[in-house]
C-alpha cells in the first residue's frame, strides 16, 4: 500500500494555479536581478523580498533603539530605557525626513542595524 497522499482539483482550480505559477516563473529573472543588485551595493539586505535599509553602528547600549525628535523636544530609547546620550547617526537618518521624525533601529548582528525612519 502507498502512503502517497492525492489531491483532487477543479478545472478552474487548477487553471488558476497555473497561470500563477506561470507569472511567478515569468517574474523569476526579474526578481533574480533585483535581488542581487541589492547584494552588490551591500547597504540594503534582501529579507523575503523586502529591502531594509543597514547602517553601521558601532553602540554596545543595547539591541533596539528609537529616537524621536518632535517640536524641538528629543526622547531616545534604548531597550525601551531613556538614554541620555546621543546618536549621531541616527540623528542624520530622520533629519532627512524634516524636523519632526521617529527612527527606530534594530541590532540585526554587532554593528550591524536595521533602521526605519518616518515622519511625523
Amino acid at each position: 500500500m502507498s502512503d502517497t497522499q492525492v489531491t483532487w482539483l477543479t478545472q478552474e482550480a487548477y487553471d488558476r494555479l497555473k497561470q500563477e505559477l506561470d507569472e511567478l516563473i515569468a517574474n523569476r529573472p526579474v526578481m533574480a536581478a533585483e535581488i542581487n543588485a541589492r547584494r552588490e551595493d551591500g547597504d540594503l539586505w534582501s529579507i523575503a523580498a523586502r529591502t531594509i535599509d543597514v547602517v553601521e553602528l558601532s553602540f554596545d547600549g543595547g539591541d533596539e533603539i528609537e529616537l524621536v525628535e518632535n517640536e524641538g523636544s528629543t526622547e531616545l530609547r534604548v531597550d525601551g530605557q531613556p538614554w541620555n546620550e546621543q546618536i549621531p547617526a541616527l540623528e542624520r537618518a530622520g533629519e532627512t525626513l524634516g524636523t519632526d521624525f521617529v527612527v527606530q533601529a534594530d541590532r540585526l548582528d554587532g554593528d550591524l542595524w536595521e533602521i526605519r525612519a518616518s515622519a511625523l
